[in-house]
């Protein structure tokens, strides 16, 4: 008589196959999560710089304006 030592059954190879699959496509998805918020941060930075820039270019539009307006009522008086 042939008695098994102790030896379980291990996971079919189909099983394996499924379980492999499983933990490839959770992990793809852990790496677009970290990709779309990157995408979002980066997005966020560039509205930010955008923002300062616009300040900016209006700050000095209005300097040049208030400028102009001085000349002008320099040359009046």
């Amino acid at each position: 008589m042939f008695l098994m030592s102790g030896l379980k059954p291990g996971p079919t190879p189909e099983a394996k196959a499924t379980a492999t699959a499983k933990a490839d496509s959770s992990a793809s998805l852990l790496n677009d999560n970290q990709e779309n918020k990157q995408r979002q941060e980066q997005r966020q930075e560039q509205r930010q710089e955008q923002r300062q820039e616009q300040r900016q270019e209006q700050r000095q539009e209005q300097r040049q304006e208030q400028r102009q307006e001085q000349q002008h009522s320099n040359h009046r008086s």
